[in-house]
């Protein structure tokens, strides 16, 4: 395999430095707002009880996004001094961890997020102070509203790649089809040629044949096996064959 040139690693090398920039900027104001808020999230009692999971679920998703962030970044040295090869399963080894770790943590948010809306118990902590009272309680908004935007992307994400799958599939299935249809569409397009190709599609496979059952059924009277056009049962219709039969003989 070739080496990459030395102004392809350049150039690579500014990409990873520009990426790790923008994913650390990009956290930072969250780790930020965690921490101002954890202590009294997550180390307070009975607050605790009902948002110290959600405080720990999002410490520990915007930590492990910022690991992988340098993980990532580790791919200069990697880069420039291993080779090709190693660079690559590098690369295909921390998205896997990153694919996993996400996919799990994702699961998981669900229900944190699911059991932060509907807190049990007293969730505020209590005090003979009026003013040390206030000071304590703890406004899970901010908290809420990440966790729940963050829960919307990756579901973004998961729909997405499930009808990603789904268009594959039904690709691969009707591959001959596509095949035919664009070889006839070169020929130019038209209503009649659309419709034509509709009906070919429609004549084949399992269609044809739900079709069919389908009139089968549709004439078939399953009490007394009666043709529903003409309500003759038919028994009659097997006498009229036998004496067309015999007349032959």
């Amino acid at each position: 395999m070739r080496e990459i040139k030395s102004a392809t690693i350049e150039k690579l090398t500014n990409k990873i430095v520009k990426s790790f920039v923008l994913e650390i900027g990009f956290i930072t104001p969250f780790l930020m707002l965690i921490g101002l808020q954890y202590r009294q999230a997550a180390l307070t009692e009975p607050t605790a009880q009902c948002y110290g999971t959600m405080a720990n679920w999002l410490l520990t998703y915007f930590v492990a996004f910022g690991f992988f962030a340098v993980l990532r970044l580790l791919r200069v040295p990697v880069l420039r001094g291993l080779s090709h090869t190693v660079y690559f399963n590098y690369i295909l080894i921390v998205f896997l961890m990153q694919v996993v770790f996400f996919s799990i943590w994702f699961f998981y948010g669900n229900a944190v997020f699911l059991n932060a809306n509907n807190p049990e118990g007293i969730c505020n902590a209590t005090s003979s102070d009026a003013a040390l009272a206030e000071q304590m309680t703890f406004n899970p908004n901010a908290m809420k509203a990440v966790l729940g935007l963050l829960m919307l992307v990756h579901w973004f994400i998961g729909i997405a790649l499930i009808q990603l799958v789904l268009f594959t599939l039904m690709l691969y299935s009707l591959w001959d089809g596509v095949v035919h249809a664009t070889k006839r569409m070169q020929q130019g397009f038209s209503a009649a040629s659309l419709f034509e190709l509709f009906m070919e599609a429609a004549g084949e496979g399992e269609l044809q044949d739900s079709v069919m059952i389908g009139g089968i059924q549709y004439l078939m009277n399953d009490d007394d096996f009666c043709c529903k056009r003409c309500k003759k049962p038919f028994d009659k219709f097997q006498m009229q064959a036998n004496e067309f039969e015999a007349q032959l003989d």
